[in-house]
């Protein structure tokens, strides 16, 4: 588990392998409401830095984070929905 949230529910629930390379990814809805394609696995421990009250920095951890699988995928292409770019 990571933090509070549990990655082997949120798997079982929302995972399914990529169609172009077989990659394990979770699909969670993004603040528009459409499905954003994620990397299964945390990429890394993120801080969160905040100054304390005596204006001192301190370091808070982060839930999990994860990557768009868009910047993991080698076809990442294949499921835009952007128009291809022409060749000039």
């Amino acid at each position: 588990m990571s933090g509070g949230l549990d990655l082997e529910a949120l798997k079982e629930r929302n995972g399914r392998p990529c169609e172009a390379c077989g990659a394990p990814l979770l699909f969670v809805r993004g603040p528009r409401g459409r499905f954003i394609p994620l990397d299964a696995s945390p990429a890394r421990q993120v801080y969160r830095v905040q100054l304390d009250l005596a204006g001192e920095p301190i370091a808070e951890p982060v839930e999990a984070f994860f990557v768009s699988h868009f910047s993991t995928c080698p076809e990442p292409g294949r499921f835009s929905r952007r128009p291809p770019e022409r060749a000039s």
